[in-house]
């Protein structure tokens, strides 16, 4: 379907999506061109200032009546509907955070639908049937034309459950993460829950926050000096203190010299750092690295 959006009002909404009022001129906008997306956002945000037993009949109402539009069409055995594949939010007639678990065809559906135009939040929980390997779901994210320029956080893994999960986990990978740098300039806030990770050196403009306190593989901390995050405030590293012979996840134990290379890059790489935080499996005071 395609539906009458303006590239100028969406542009001003990548800037703040957290205003309002660029939102309110847009429903404005979309309900003048004869679009129900206009009505849709004009309804989510009064339910958001007052709500009512009316606004939200009105809402239901216009979501069923514009599935199509709204939900997007996913016709399979299993599915009527593209968004039956995300557990998500609306905010002013588009998504505003997605969480997503499928193949990274699907999650390329879905990304170009024209409700997700102004996504704030995503969540990549799995991907291809709970592959190890992030890369194609990030290639997703990366060939996403338009690109999401309102997006603000990315989180990438779950949280292992399981015997299954926990045996692979210190296997997780996401390490072509450097293709999001140019599309996705805006992106604040990057959650890793796999601890193998490589954000290459292209600049990560707006990156502010980067935790990865589920683990980080000594190979992640020397890609992390090489990374080029000139605004980045904070910093959440996990790792294995166990001995060796007993360690859950080898494969994120640190020597004593793993952060050097970090540190080191800190002053010319992150100048605007203020904060790291080592998280330790399990917890132990007076291991080195804390000292």
């Amino acid at each position: 379907m395609i539906e009458a959006l303006d590239l100028a009002l969406e542009q001003g909404i990548h800037a703040d999506p957290d205003d309002d009022a660029r939102f309110e001129v847009y429903a404005d906008w979309l309900t003048a061109q004869g679009n129900p997306r206009g009505e849709l956002a004009a309804i989510q945000l009064a339910r958001a200032r007052a709500d009512s037993p009316e606004l939200a009949e009105r809402e239901s109402a216009l979501l069923e009546q514009h599935a199509e539009q709204f939900r997007g069409v996913h016709r399979t055995r299993f599915t009527a509907w593209l968004d039956d594949l995300c557990i998500l939010q609306y905010k002013a007639g588009f998504w505003r955070s997605l969480s997503f678990g499928g193949s990274h065809e699907e999650l390329s559906m879905v990304l170009a639908h024209p409700s997700a135009r102004l996504l704030h939040t995503l969540r990549i929980h799995a991907i291809d049937d709970y592959a190890s390997d992030f890369a194609p779901a990030i290639a997703a994210l990366a060939n996403t034309r338009p690109s999401l320029g309102a997006l603000r956080e990315l989180r990438i893994g779950d949280m292992p459950e399981g015997q299954d999960a926990l045996v692979g986990f210190g296997e997780r990978s996401c390490t072509n993460l450097d293709a999001l740098a140019e599309p996705y300039p805006r992106l604040a806030t990057l959650r890793l829950l796999c601890p193998n990770f490589d954000l290459g050196e292209r600049e990560f403009v707006g990156l502010r926050w980067l935790d990865a306190r589920m683990g980080a593989s000594a190979a992640s901390l020397a890609a992390l000096g090489r990374a080029r995050l000139p605004s980045l405030e904070a910093l959440e590293l996990g790792f294995e203190t166990s001995p060796e012979e007993d360690a859950m996840y080898p494969e994120l134990a640190w020597s004593e010299d793993a952060l050097d290379e970090l540190l080191a890059a800190i002053d010319t790489r992150m100048p605007a750092l203020r904060q790291i935080r080592l998280w330790p499996m399990p917890h132990t005071l007076d291991h080195p690295l804390i000292q």
